[in-house]
């Protein structure tokens, strides 16, 4: 059905209404997405969107985008943002292919990146290093799932951020749709607020799993998507 709240009006599944409602209470749905359908599948730019909503939202900072677009197709700002933030890369040298469909493991990389930055500024992809966390069983379609994405992949699902659709599956190249997309982005929001793991060290203990339950609450570990979910193989 539709939701009409102060800022936005948008049509969403029975399952994503109340955490949709949440994202759009930190801040998190930009205003360009106001009449839209989140049922439908997210392009890049549009999540790139919601990514540097979701950074000012846990920094409490306002970001200033780079002057100059490196992508020849692609010159809006939250997109510059986006890059100078290091969030986000190009499909090539200097294109973005805003346009694009999201896929899971892209979501996850990027969901990634946007945490490593919230956890301390410096962060660079030039400057990148593995975390360390109890990465859980290989999923059934690992092979499937892109080196450059990989981890990722199983940090985000480790902690229950993004979860795989079933099956022991993670299914990397489907498509995700704009609510599961937002409510991914509000759960690292929530995750990143509830911890001591805001804005510190990101190689701590809590994020090896030492001793996450004494800063975060179990509700934060609850899964991204629910209800309708990826439990019917993603979209």
């Amino acid at each position: 059905g539709v939701n009409v709240f102060a800022k936005t009006e948008y049509t969403a599944s029975d399952w994503a209404k109340t955490e949709l409602e949440d994202a759009e209470n930190a801040g998190i749905i930009p205003t360009e997405f106001d009449g839209r359908d989140f049922t439908q599948d997210i392009n890049r730019m549009d999540f790139a969107k919601v990514l540097v909503k979701t950074y000012e939202a846990i920094s409490q900072k306002s970001v200033q985008e780079e002057q100059i677009s490196p992508f020849e197709d692609c010159t809006d700002a939250d997109i510059l943002k986006a890059y100078t933030l290091g969030f986000i890369n190009g499909v090539d040298e200097n294109h973005f292919s805003p346009a694009s469909f999201l896929t899971r493991e892209q979501a996850a990389t990027m969901l990634m990146r946007t945490y490593k930055k919230a956890s301390d500024e410096n962060w660079s992809i030039e400057k990148d290093t593995p975390l360390e966390f109890e990465k859980g069983e290989d999923f059934a379609d690992d092979a499937d799932i892109s080196d450059w994405a990989e981890e990722s992949v199983y940090f985000m699902s480790a902690k229950e951020l993004v979860k795989g659709v079933g099956e022991n599956r993670f299914a990397p190249k489907n498509h995700i749709s704009v609510e599961q997309a937002v409510i991914a982005a509000l759960r690292l929001e929530e995750f990143m607020k509830k911890s001591e793991t805001y804005n510190p060290d990101p190689y701590t203990d809590v994020d090896r799993g030492g001793t996450p339950e004494k800063n975060v609450g179990e509700d934060v570990y609850t899964a991204a998507f629910i209800g309708g979910s990826l439990t019917a193989g993603g979209s």
